[in-house]
């Protein structure tokens, strides 16, 4: 399979600065410089697919982890080097879903440093069971995991709390996340949804708009002010990092609660769409 750049999107689901939903793949996998977005999480990758990472007072916790080994060697890897990054103290890698671009670094990862994998025990299968491994990415290696996410749940790690949201739709094990993060000493709620490409059957989209609704009603609930991806075209992710130094300006990541909701309200919007010309 192999998958064109598609960078159309219908307008009402593109918002300039804040949410890019395409109306299909994107695959540029031209280089993003390495980034630190807060005090404590970095963001590294090409622009179809990266990682964030987050450093605790015990390590540094991975989300996804690229999409092959050699974007781990050639991106990932040098990235933390230049970030002042030591790869051997990744302690664990949450893998937000079963999709290639998403679990694809995990298995050297797991095999060089020890980390701890996570995942959804669905989408662990689901990652076996349905491989989606376009031909220019391969080889792909499969980690083994280590630990369940499981919905609902607080997970501890390295002293920090990550709260894990079951999500399913896009796959039908998807987690999504959310963590504290630091700007400057303050702190603020970042949330991640862990899948954001429309899947193909109306059954599945149904269930993808369902944990639509849910995660922005958990959003506005735990009071979310970032909306962060490993999809940075979804998040406008290089123009954020434009303006993220000019002297006196504000975090430019830090979005505020209101426009995570209308993040959430441009998804819920293109997946109704989707349903609405099968009907």
């Amino acid at each position: 399979m192999v998958i064109k750049t598609v960078y159309e999107p219908p307008t009402e689901f593109n918002i300039p600065g804040l949410v890019y939903f395409p109306v299909g793949p994107v695959a540029d996998m031209t280089p993003i410089e390495p980034a630190q977005l807060f005090d404590n999480v970095y963001y590294i990758g090409s622009i179809f697919v990266g990682a964030l990472l987050i450093k605790t007072p015990d390590g540094i916790v991975m989300i996804d982890s690229c999409e092959n080994e050699k974007a781990v060697k050639t991106l990932l890897i040098p990235g933390m080097q230049k970030l002042g990054l030591d790869p051997k103290d990744i302690t664990d890698i949450l893998i937000s879903h079963g999709h290639f671009d998403h679990f694809g670094g995990g298995e050297y990862l797991q095999k060089e440093y020890g980390c701890r994998i996570w995942m959804s025990k669905r989408d662990e299968a689901f990652m076996l069971e349905v491989p989606m491994m376009p031909e220019q990415f391969m080889p792909i290696g499969v980690p083994e995991v280590d630990e369940h996410l499981v919905g609902d749940s607080l997970v501890e790690i390295g002293g920090v709390p990550f709260s894990i949201y079951s999500t399913p739709g896009h796959t039908p094990g998807c987690m999504s996340f959310s963590f504290p993060v630091y700007d400057n000493g303050t702190e603020h709620t970042a949330c991640i949804y862990g899948g954001l490409g429309m899947p193909r059957t109306i059954e599945e989209q149904r269930q993808f708009l369902t944990s639509s609704y849910d995660f922005r009603y958990t959003c506005k609930e735990i009071g979310a002010d970032v909306a962060l991806s490993t999809h940075p075209f979804v998040d406008y992710l290089q123009d954020k990092l434009k303006k993220q130094n000019v002297p006196g300006a504000p975090n430019p990541f830090v979005i505020g609660k209101n426009r995570v909701e209308l993040f959430m309200d441009c998804m819920i919007a293109s997946i109704e769409n989707a349903i609405a010309a099968q009907e």
